[in-house]
């Protein structure tokens, strides 16, 4: 079966994890996609690697509502969860490398898409 929803170019994959406390969970991402995680709940080292104890460096690890951007494409991710569970979403995917203007809730490539974006919206017709 197939969905309705086609071409969807930057290949992405969205899982959402809990890592039970002080064990580590790792996830190998495609060459060429990028990844940020979401921590949902509880505290995690977000990582390549992690030592062995968790007394190395506090801003390391990470808490609820908080996003780790890792900038590095391909290769895995790895994530520590400290003396309590944690659980995140990961979101993978290739980059677009576009431009992005972004104001308040919209998003849109230049500043005149945005400014006709915002005009289309108080006249109604934004949503098309």
């Amino acid at each position: 079966m197939q969905g309705p929803v086609k071409d969807i170019v930057i290949d992405p994959e969205m899982l959402d994890i809990t890592v039970p406390a002080a064990t580590a969970f790792s996830h190998h991402v495609k060459d060429g996609h990028t990844a940020i995680a979401y921590v949902l709940d509880g505290q995690g080292h977000f990582g390549k690697r992690q030592d062995a104890s968790f007394k190395d460096a506090p801003d390391e690890f990470f808490g609820p509502e908080t996003i780790v951007l890792y900038e590095r494409e391909g290769d895995s991710v790895t994530v520590t969860a400290s003396r309590e569970p944690v659980r995140f979403l990961l979101l993978t995917g290739r980059p677009l490398n576009e431009p992005v203007a972004w104001q308040g809730p919209i998003v849109m490539n230049t500043q005149a898409e945005l400014k006709l974006a915002f005009e289309e919206y108080k006249n109604g017709t934004f949503i098309k």
